[in-house]
């Protein structure tokens, strides 16, 4: 036993290492060399495990069901379509470019019709039985003066986050290049056709990022520099957007201690907004809505978006 706890340990901390230099490094040239170690102490960690235990201790082990008390009135609708095919989606990008969510699109996922990611199981399989380490926030958003950041095994996350009913803050595994660090996380998913429709301001390749976290997370009010296809693996999310014609109603920030924030609002749209502080927000259009599972959404670039978590939620977004 005293063995066994000593591999455990040593590959643990293996791959704590390699992990760090994945995360704040890419790998660089050596990233291959990175993965395959990291794959040959997950096996050691594996027979370990299987003496040891070491499964998360809850009787939660997939996503809880959307509480419909939690979900807020939608007076705008952003638009819907059943599956679209590219020729459909491209007519929709080059003449409407409004928000639009596709249903029936992730059929092909592995991740949506075996349901794996929406099991705790397989993802602390994939994780190395947890110890995996992920960069998260730690707060209610970025604009938060508690916000902050730190890398901690993934097994960490889901206990002291995720599944505890009383954790100590809210965490976010947010706009993370999962993939790369994690490259079977990559096999259970398909860069969507919709990305590569043609656009002025196009990216040679598609950006991939996972959001990963508990209910409550907020992303701010905010724009982003590309167009964004937003993949709904497990959970539910409340979208708020604005189109970028609002941007003088949205109250952009400006400087903030030497870092550029005028991509995201002054306005909390969380609950009540300060109209008094914000009036001009009384007059601008948007549209929102659910995005569930199974379930994908168009944003034009430089729309202004509110994102909520309504339930534990996985998502993946592909700039393009």
């Amino acid at each position: 036993m005293a063995a066994t706890s000593a591999n455990f340990d040593l590959a643990t901390e293996v791959i704590h290492t390699l992990d760090m230099t994945l995360i704040t490094t890419g790998g660089g040239s050596r990233k291959w060399e990175i993965l395959d170690l990291i794959e040959h102490m997950d096996s050691i960690l594996a027979t370990a495990t299987k003496t040891s235990g070491g499964l998360v201790e809850s009787s939660e082990r997939s996503f809880g069901s959307l509480d419909e008390s939690s979900v807020p009135a939608i007076l705008h609708h952003i638009d819907r379509a059943d599956d679209l095919d590219i020729g459909e989606f491209q007519e929709h990008l080059l003449t409407r470019n409004t928000p639009l969510i596709i249903t029936e699109a992730l059929h092909n996922w592995p991740a949506v019709y075996l349901q794996s990611w929406s099991s705790l199981d397989y993802l602390l399989n994939i994780t190395s039985n947890g110890q995996r380490l992920v960069p998260v926030e730690i707060g209610d958003s970025y604009v938060s003066k508690d916000w902050t950041q730190k890398i901690i095994p993934f097994k960490e996350f889901l206990e002291t986050y995720i599944l505890n009913p009383d954790p100590p803050a809210l965490a976010y595994l947010a706009q993370h290049d999962v993939f790369s660090q994690i490259p079977r996380l990559r096999e259970d998913i398909t860069i969507p056709d919709y990305c590569y429709a043609n656009h002025e301001s196009a990216l040679e390749e598609p950006i991939a990022n996972a959001w990963f976290g508990p209910k409550g997370t907020v992303s701010p009010l905010h724009k982003d520099p590309y167009c964004n296809i937003f993949a709904q693996v497990a959970g539910y999310k409340y979208w708020k957007i604005f189109p970028k014609s609002e941007t003088k109603n949205l109250y952009p920030r400006g400087e903030e201690d030497g870092v550029d924030m005028s991509n995201t609002s002054q306005v909390d749209v969380d609950g009540e907004v300060n109209l008094e502080m914000y009036p001009k927000y009384a007059e601008a259009q948007y549209r929102e809505g659910i995005l569930g599972p199974g379930e994908m959404l168009f944003l034009p670039k430089g729309s202004w978006h509110f994102v909520k978590s309504l339930t534990p939620s996985f998502s993946v977004s592909f700039w393009f």
